[in-house]
């Protein structure tokens, strides 16, 4: 199962999340723009979303202190929902509202 989200033995975001920091390296002074979108975390069980935050994290904290006044780095975090479906679904009353009412979450 997780050998199927993974590049070269790494997680695929990992492996994103490091190529944005080595890009972001090599272009310093430059206007430059990421954007990463995180498949590897819809599946059934939820459990690989987990992977994610490290890897997230490390990223926004990498990028951040090439940025010595906090002045030219924009960091902006959406999401969706997540899948409709599995367990997660089928067992949580957050999961059924959101159906109804996706605003509130």
């Amino acid at each position: 199962a997780a050998d199927r989200v993974c590049y070269g033995g790494r997680l695929l975001f990992s492996s994103m999340t490091e190529y944005v920091l080595r890009f972001w390296k090599l272009y310093q002074g430059v206007p430059k723009f990421a954007y990463l979108a995180p498949m590897d975390s819809h599946e059934p069980s939820m459990l690989r979303i987990r992977t994610i935050d490290q890897s997230l994290h490390d990223l926004i904290r990498d990028v951040s202190a090439l940025d010595s006044d906090g002045r030219e780095t924009i960091v902006i975090l959406t999401g969706d929902h997540g899948p409709w479906y599995g367990e997660y679904f089928e067992r949580s009353r957050a999961a059924r509202i959101e159906v109804k009412s996706p605003a509130f979450f």
